[in-house]
Formats: structure tokens, C-alpha cells, sequence
């Protein structure tokens, strides 16, 4: 298992929690290697791009947001959905894109493996002492610095924003985990969900790895 205070890509965080818990034999699809190009490119202008007022989310027992109306709200349910081995939360709070590139494909079946993986395995994953029990802390989400990003996942993926959330987990051990969750807003129905594989979209991810850490906490 990983315990680290550093923000990483949440793709191998969920790769290595919940493919590697179930002992998985199956090797990882790697990531394309070229980006995917197949959706006509739109124009970005600035009655799309414009945010909408963000959503009221619910609040789950935890204290911290949860469903699709903020970019948090995604993120944590994603990271819950990892914490618990929760199959239905893995797939309500995750995108699936339509499956017309290499990316999108790469992506969906490893959506589809994990999530039958823990369905195969139901409550055999034990918590190990370096495993996560927790939410301890969701920050504000924030945009990329690069603008490649958003522009991509506009013009290719149909996307209305793209941006990334820093939660902070409590391990089993007392230390603590941080990890980053990229989070996109869909443009039909404006609702946020998480990226679980960011490696397989470049373009998309550009920079998630290299943006400082988050000093701004959600608060209710």
C-alpha cells in the first residue's frame, strides 16, 4: 500500500489500492501514445468557458461534500470510493466517456475491470495498517496552470471545465495520505465527476503532477 504526504496522480493511487488489493494478474494498459484526436474541435469562447455559480452540495456523514455538483464533491466521493472498496460509488462518481479513441477505450476498461474486480472480491479486502479509514481534509479545487487542459477537453471531449482537488486522507497507522483527483465538468449536464486514469489523457492532465500543493480548505 502507499502512505505518502505528497500529491500524486490519483491513477496509480486507485491502481495501487484497488487493483493491487484484489491481486490482480492482469497486466495495466499503457498509457497511448498518441494523443487522441478523433471529436471535431469546437471554438472556445467565453460564454462557454464562463463558470456557473457553483451549486450548494450535500454533505455526506463525514462532514465533507459528496455527488456531482462541485468539483470537491466529486473528488471525495471518488477518494470514499477507494477508502471503501465501493463498487456503485467507483462508477457514480467516475466518467465514462464514449469509447471513439484509444484513450477513452484504455480508460473505460479500466473502469470496467476494477469495478468487477471489487464486485468478485465483496468484503475479502481487509484494512491493512497503512490503508486509509478517512477523509481528514478536501481543498478548494483549482485549475491547471497550463490552459491546455481546458481548452482540450473542450474542444475534444466535450468537457466544460477541468480542474483538480487535494484530499488528505487518515491512514490506519495515524499518518497521513495526499493525493490529487482531476475533476471535469460535463457540458450536457454540467455535473463534475473524477478521472481515474489521468495518464491515459496527456493533454488533459498536463502539469497535475507539477501544480504546488493545495493551502485552501473546503469548509461546509
Amino acid at each position: 500500500m502507499i502512505t505518502s504526504s505528497s500529491p500524486q496522480l490519483l491513477g496509480a493511487l486507485t491502481a495501487a489500492i484497488l487493483l493491487g488489493a484484489c491481486s490482480s494478474n492482469e497486466p495495466e494498459p499503457a498509457p497511448p501514445s498518441e494523443p487522441e484526436t478523433k471529436a471535431p474541435e469546437r471554438t472556445l469562447t467565453i460564454m462557454d468557458s464562463a463558470p456557473d455559480d457553483p451549486a450548494a452540495p450535500d454533505i455526506a456523514d463525514d462532514g465533507f461534500p459528496t455527488g456531482h455538483a462541485t468539483p470537491e464533491a466529486a473528488a471525495a466521493d471518488f477518494v470514499r470510493a477507494i477508502i471503501k472498496a465501493d463498487p456503485d460509488l467507483l462508477r457514480d462518481s467516475s466518467l465514462q466517456f464514449p469509447s471513439d479513441s484509444e484513450s477513452t477505450i484504455l480508460h473505460n476498461q479500466f473502469l470496467d475491470q476494477t469495478e468487477s474486480e471489487l464486485r468478485a472480491a465483496p468484503g475479502s479486502l481487509a484494512p491493512d495498517i497503512a490503508d486509509a479509514q478517512n477523509i481528514k481534509a478536501v481543498y478548494r479545487a483549482r485549475h491547471l496552470t497550463s490552459p491546455e487542459p481546458k481548452s482540450y477537453g473542450f474542444t475534444v471531449l466535450n468537457l466544460r471545465d477541468v480542474r483538480f482537488v487535494d484530499i488528505e486522507a487518515e491512514m490506519f497507522d495515524a499518518s497521513t495520505f495526499s493525493n490529487r483527483t482531476l475533476v471535469v465538468q460535463t457540458a450536457l449536464d454540467k455535473r463534475w465527476y473524477a478521472i481515474p486514469r489521468p495518464d491515459f489523457f496527456p493533454r488533459l492532465s498536463e502539469g497535475l503532477n507539477q501544480e504546488s500543493e493545495s493551502t485552501e480548505r473546503w469548509e461546509p
